[in-house]
């Protein structure tokens, strides 16, 4: 009776038993990532049909057969062994992306999750792989970084143009536009020495050169000439127009080495062509083999075909008759020559006709505005104006206009997306050959951020101006009274006083050498292991006497145990604390209080970890309102509250503990509800030690 319940009761569990494990395979074949398992060997033991989509082989095929003889590639088995070791040792991995082989013999990149299955002792009993299909992802997001490479690569190209552009046709003189060429092509493409040859007769001359003293070969490269039919390279590079790169001179059969040029290894030369005609030669050495690419010429090629408008130019405002008269029946050709000029100048250039309305804009103008050309073409300037100007300064305008003058004067523009600038504008008459005025063309500049820089300066003087007419006031006054015959007790206190206003001065002055030093990159001349806790002890042992002067409390709340140390120099950081508190005693009423507290915060981003020590500087004053928060950082800012003429300063502190903390890795920030009595809190960041042993240790 007993065997019999027994029997039965074993039958129900092997039924339930096959009824999990088809549950298990019938999900197991339907989850739509591809998932296989295997044993400690690689041996593939189950197989679902996302798999066979992915990879090409059927479960039949699969399974019995190790992962490395099946799709694993040759360079990555030791590792995907290590990963199989580490799931049979109770390992899981998750997010890992690596290239497989599919049946038909291509790659394809998946992003898989690797790990253990045990049974109910906890025993691994074989491991699970879950994968995902990122080849096209993987695809699309390589040509996506070839597309940005290729983009940072034109705008890198078009900036040097619009440069080179710029400061070539602003030259007149022949001797200076081949200087400014040497120097702008080492600028582009950094090299040991180069030198320009002119072509005339199918005879190249050496006509200017750098860099060739540092070898000796000065002398020798002054009187080189290079007829065409001696030497073969120049020779086809004039031909055909197209630059040349030799990645090592000894190894190029068609290169001459000489005694005083043998040091040159890697070669460059790209003719200078206006249109269809080769003006010369720019050549650039390197005393290192393989110095030079392809991309280098194409770096160098903005420069070429500018130089070689500034070249013609030159020559002819010297006077270089030959090239003159070749050049005065191509009226067409100084007309393209003008456009150019026109599209690669900085300047944003608008040309109008008589009734005003725009005929041409070149690509400064739409870089500027946000307005492409087709947008523009037709239409009155009128739209681009953001403020009307005064009724006076129009009607000069409009004069001007008229009359075929120049005007210049300033403008606030508005951009195609709404925002505006200030404009320094130029507007000139634009005449025909018999001098009939035809439209006027107008240029001009964004001079909003040297309009801001001037306020800012014009601010700056004003603080300092009033800062320093204080000290220096009061230390004359005190100077005067103190030739009188007064008290003892007053001639205490009054040097007291210009021992107080020297002492401000002082500080006014240190701040302004502070910013000058920062400028010059010498935030942290020293780096040291430095302890928080110290930092604070010296803190507030320098500021307490002035918290006390000020009628507050200066505190500071014990340093936790164990706390990381720091790395910097010990003086920026004191005095990057020191700025810190002295503006929150500076801010801060009479029986409030300045509290310091130092703790260390834990940042888990996704793949690091980093540890901070944070010091906050928490005030009872009236608070940052929100609106002004943004900018507490900014030199010569001084908030509401102190423009108002209630607190001494010049907006320098801040600016310069924010930088002292970027030096370090660090940062400042600030919170604030401006509400009074509240008070903010700056809290100075600093990324731990290396070692991040905790102090004491």
């Amino acid at each position: 009776m007993v065997g019999n319940k027994l029997h039965k009761s074993g039958g129900r569990a092997e039924e339930a038993l096959r009824e999990s494990e088809e549950r298990f395979r019938t999900l197991f074949q339907g989850i739509p990532a591809c998932c296989w398992t295997f044993d400690q060997d690689g041996t593939i033991l189950d197989w679902n049909r996302a798999c066979e989509a992915l990879y090409g082989w059927s479960a039949e095929e699969a399974i019995g057969k190790t992962m490395y003889d099946l799709m694993v590639h040759d360079e990555n088995v030791l590792a995907t062994r290590d990963k199989v070791m580490g799931v049979f040792q109770g390992q899981s991995y998750h997010g890992l992306e690596y290239d497989d082989r599919r049946a038909d013999g291509t790659t394809c990149t998946v992003l898989a999750n690797e790990y253990p299955l045990k049974d109910a002792k906890g025993r691994v009993i074989m491991g699970i792989c879950a994968q995902l299909d990122i080849t096209e992802r993987k695809r699309a997001e390589a040509e996506r970084d070839q597309l940005l490479a290729a983009e940072r690569e034109q705008r890198l190209l078009a900036e040097t143009l619009r440069e080179v552009t710029l400061v070539l046709t602003s030259q007149t003189s022949h001797t200076a536009v081949l200087d400014e060429i040497l120097r702008q092509a080492q600028r582009v493409v950094p090299h040991s020495a180069s030198d320009i040859s002119l072509l005339q007769d199918d005879v190249l001359r050496i006509v200017r050169w750098q860099g060739y003293e540092k070898f000796g070969s000065e002398s020798f490269l002054s009187g080189v000439t290079q007829p065409l039919a001696d030497f073969p390279l120049p020779a086809e590079v004039v031909r055909s127009r197209t630059p040349l790169v030799i990645p090592d001179a000894h190894q190029e059969p068609r290169w001459v080495v000489l005694e005083e040029t043998s040091w040159i290894r890697a070669h460059i030369e790209v003719p200078i062509c206006l249109r269809d005609r080769v003006l010369g030669l720019l050549q650039l050495n390197a005393d290192t083999p393989g110095e030079f690419s392809a991309q280098d010429v194409k770096r160098l090629q903005p420069l070429v075909n500018a130089a070689a408008i500034a070249i013609e130019n030159a020559r002819l405002v010297e006077g270089l008759e030959a090239e003159v008269a070749a050049r005065t029946a191509e009226i067409r050709a100084e007309q393209e020559k003008s456009e150019t000029i026109l599209r690669n100048i900085g300047d944003a250039i608008a040309v109008t006709d008589l009734e005003r309305r725009i005929q041409y804009v070149n690509a400064a103008f739409t870089k500027l505005t946000g307005y492409p050309a087709e947008a523009v073409v037709g239409r009155y300037p009128n739209f681009l104006i953001a403020e009307r100007m005064p009724e006076p300064d129009w009607q000069s305008v409009l004069v001007a206009l008229a009359q075929g003058e120049e005007w210049q004067g300033e403008i606030t523009i508005r951009r195609q997306d709404g925002r505006s600038y200030d404009a320094a504008v130029t507007t000139a008459p634009v005449r025909d050959a018999e001098g009939q005025l035809v439209g006027h063309v107008s240029s001009h500049q964004d001079i909003s951020q040297r309009k801001q820089l001037g306020r800012a300066r014009r601010r700056f003087m004003t603080n300092v101006s009033h800062e320093l007419r204080t000290p220096v006031t009061n230390i004359k006054l005190y100077a005067s009274l103190l030739q009188k015959r007064v008290s003892a007790e007053k001639t205490e206190r009054y040097l007291r006083v210009m021992d107080e206003q020297a002492d401000r001065l002082s500080h006014l002055v240190q701040d302004i050498l502070e910013i000058t030093a920062l400028d010059g990159g010498r935030a942290a001349a020293a780096w040291e292991t430095v302890a928080p806790a110290d930092l604070i002890r010296t803190v507030v042992a320098r500021c307490s006497s002035r918290a006390q002067a000020a009628g507050l409390s200066l505190v500071a709340r014990p340093v936790p145990a164990g706390l990381p140390a720091v790395k910097g120099d010990p003086s920026r950081l004191f005095q990057a604390l020191e700025e810190i508190v002295e503006n929150a005693i500076r801010f801060t009423p009479a029986d409030g209080q300045v509290e310091l507290e130092v703790g260390s915060i834990l940042d888990q981003a996704p793949g690091d970890q980093q540890h901070w020590v944070t010091i906050s500087v928490h005030d009872t004053g009236p608070g940052i309102p929100p609106e002004e928060q943004e900018r507490v950082f900014d030199r010569f800012f001084r908030g509401s509250l102190a423009e108002s003429g209630h607190i001494p300063g010049t907006g320098l502190g801040l600016s310069i503990a924010q930088e002292i903390m970027q030096a370090h890795g660090g940062r400042v920030t600030v919170e604030s509800r401006g509400v009074p009595g509240q008070g903010c809190i700056f809290i100075l960041w600093l990324p731990s030690a290396p070692d991040n042993r905790p102090e004491g240790e």
